[in-house]
């Protein structure tokens, strides 16, 4: 019972992490309000935020429960990256299958080699 509550929160951890970024980088315009961004500043410096939100002519890159994390200065800005939903969530459900394959393999390999300890 503790080897398949390990087993389910490790799956959990897994699928939590897999976000994967579109190639195309994007505006601060385009990046306002589209969810999950990467940003990368002049010095090559990887940043990521929830959200872009813009207020008083001023871009904020939201954090946890949409607190700002930092200003956000155009000029400082090298590129921006958009969440790709699409890839993220193949990456998720090839990662969930992927762990299930091993597991299963895992298991077989137990068995098959307790079978041939018995004979």
């Amino acid at each position: 019972m503790k080897n398949l509550l390990i087993l389910i929160l490790s799956l959990f951890f897994v699928t939590q992490s897999c976000t994967v970024y579109h190639k195309k980088p994007v505006s601060m315009e385009e990046a306002i309000g589209k969810g999950k961004v990467k940003i990368v500043d002049n010095a090559g410096k990887e940043f990521k935020f929830k959200n872009i939100v813009l207020n008083d002519n001023m871009y904020y890159g939201l954090g946890e429960n949409k607190v700002i994390s930092r200003i956000l200065i155009p000029e400082e800005i090298s590129s921006i990256f958009l969440k790709n939903n699409q890839s993220s969530k193949l990456r998720s459900v090839l990662t969930i299958i992927g762990v299930g394959l091993g597991v299963s393999f895992g298991v077989l390999v137990v068995v098959v080699s307790i079978a041939y300890k018995i004979r």
